[in-house]
Parts: structure tokens; C-alpha cells; sequence
């Protein structure tokens, strides 16, 4: 078993996550304004519990990296690629769905850092892992979170409906979809 390997991209070091993350993590994931288009703030006990299981994953998916500035080992958000619930149980090793999910502290929003920690996972996981594509829930009224995916080269492909109301799906196909 190997770590998942920390990137740099001009500005950003995405990295595996440390103890010293843990604060930063659970305010990032209990913040309501942050988490506006994400079914709202995660309880406490959820976000630590969801901490704990980011930093001590070793190998496969769910994969996640703490998202810092270059210079700066502070935390300021985070950049995922997990298994869809929508994949319908299919393994993600045989190419179920894999989905992408990015969120950064509201200091941070408007700088670029979202397109560019992105961009960077998204050549990771379509040449790297060779997976043919990705998708991203987006909730049909956060247009920024829309703006970055189609900066990446993501593209409208449906609108689905939960619980929690209506989103966007929006597809990457690689070179091996």
C-alpha cells in the first residue's frame, strides 16, 4: 500500500492530510455559508468522524487532498474523487461512477484556487488512473461551482433530483472513455 501522492500546480500543493489539518478541516465542513449548496453544515461529530477517515486512508477511494498555498502548509480547503452513491454499486475499479467534489474557505472564494486544484486532479485521474470519465453534482443555483467546472472542460450532461431538490450533473470524458 502507497500514500496518494501530493501535487503542486503554480500556486497550490494538494497533499494527503496531516493531524494538523483537523481544525481547519471541521470549520471548513461545519461552516454554513461554506456548505450553502452542499446540504448545509455537517454535525460535529461528522465532520471529525469524516476527518479521521481522510487522514488515516491509505490507498483507493474515496481520495482526497488537503488543498494548501505554496509557502504556506496551512489548510484552506479540500479536492476529492469518490464513488458516486448514484454509481449503482458498481466498483469504481471497473469504472462505476467517480465523482468529483472540491470545497474551499470563503477567504479563498474568486482566486482561482478552486479551477486550478481541479484542473490538476482532473489530469491526474483521467491520464493517471486512466478512468474514462468524471462527474460533479453541482446544485442548480451555485454558479460559481458551475463556472469551475466548465473552466476544467466539464460539460452540462443532465439534471437530477434528491431529497434535497434538483441538481446539475456535469461529465469530463477522458482519453480511455
Amino acid at each position: 500500500m502507497t500514500r496518494q501522492p501530493t501535487f503542486e500546480t503554480e500556486r497550490l500543493v494538494l497533499r494527503p492530510y496531516r493531524d494538523g489539518d483537523r481544525a481547519s478541516f471541521i470549520a471548513l465542513h461545519t461552516d454554513q455559508v461554506v456548505r450553502q449548496y452542499m446540504k448545509g453544515p455537517l454535525p460535529l461529530d461528522v465532520a471529525n468522524e469524516r476527518f479521521k477517515q481522510h487522514l488515516n486512508r491509505i490507498d483507493g477511494f474515496p481520495m482526497s487532498w488537503a488543498i494548501t498555498r505554496k509557502g504556506h502548509d496551512e489548510f484552506i480547503g479540500r479536492v476529492s474523487l469518490f464513488e458516486s452513491a448514484a454509481g449503482g454499486g458498481r466498483d469504481v475499479a471497473n469504472y462505476g461512477r467517480v465523482e468529483l467534489g472540491y470545497l474551499l474557505a470563503e477567504q479563498y472564494w474568486g482566486l482561482g484556487f478552486a479551477t486550478e486544484a481541479v484542473k490538476r486532479i482532473m489530469e491526474f485521474a483521467l491520464s493517471d488512473l486512466s478512468l474514462p470519465c468524471i462527474v460533479a453534482d453541482v446544485d442548480l443555483n451555485h454558479h460559481a461551482s458551475r463556472r469551475v467546472l466548465e473552466k476544467c472542460g466539464f460539460t452540462w450532461r443532465s439534471r437530477g433530483i434528491d431529497e434535497h431538490g434538483e441538481y446539475d450533473v456535469f461529465r469530463i470524458q477522458g482519453p480511455a472513455g
